[in-house]
C-alpha cells in the first residue's frame, strides 16, 4: 500500500533528462517533458535560462535537467551523478565554481537540510524534482 502511494507521488518525473543545452536550443516559451504517466514537466524557458546563467557554459552540455532529488524527511539526497552533486553543491552555496573540474573533485556533502533546498527550489522550481523514498 505504502509503495503504491510512493509511485504515485513520484508519477510526475520525466521519463528522461535532458541535457540543459539541449533544452536552451529549443524554441518554445514552455519546455514539455514527457512525463512517466503521460503527462508533462513543464519549464518555462526563462527559468531555463536563468538556471543556466549560474554554471560557465561549457558545462551546459554535462548537466542534465530535472535535478531529482530523494527526500527522506528533513533531508535531501542528491539523485545523479558527480555533476548532478556539484550542480546542488553550488546552488546551494558549497562551491562557487563556475565550471566543474572533475579531476579530484569529490562532493562535500552527501545531504542537504530542507530550508537549503527549499531556497533553491523556489528560484527554480520546475528544475528540481523532488521524489519520496522509505
Amino acid at each position: 500500500m505504502i509503495k503504491s502511494e510512493l509511485h504515485k507521488l513520484n508519477e510526475s518525473t520525466p521519463r528522461e533528462r535532458l541535457t540543459l543545452s539541449s533544452l536552451l536550443e529549443r524554441i518554445e516559451g514552455i519546455i514539455r517533458m514527457p512525463t512517466k504517466p503521460g503527462q508533462a514537466l513543464e519549464i518555462p524557458k526563462a527559468e531555463l535560462a536563468l538556471f543556466a546563467r549560474e554554471f560557465d557554459q561549457t558545462m551546459h552540455g554535462e548537466i542534465r535537467i530535472p535535478l531529482i532529488l530523494i527526500s527522506s524527511g528533513d533531508a535531501y539526497a542528491v539523485s545523479g551523478n558527480l555533476v548532478d552533486q556539484w550542480v546542488i553543491e553550488r546552488l546551494v552555496g558549497y562551491n562557487r565554481q563556475r565550471m566543474l573540474l572533475k579531476s579530484g573533485y569529490e562532493a562535500k556533502y552527501q545531504y542537504y537540510y530542507s530550508y537549503q533546498i527549499n531556497k533553491v527550489k523556489k528560484k527554480f522550481p520546475s528544475i528540481i524534482q523532488i521524489v519520496f523514498s522509505l
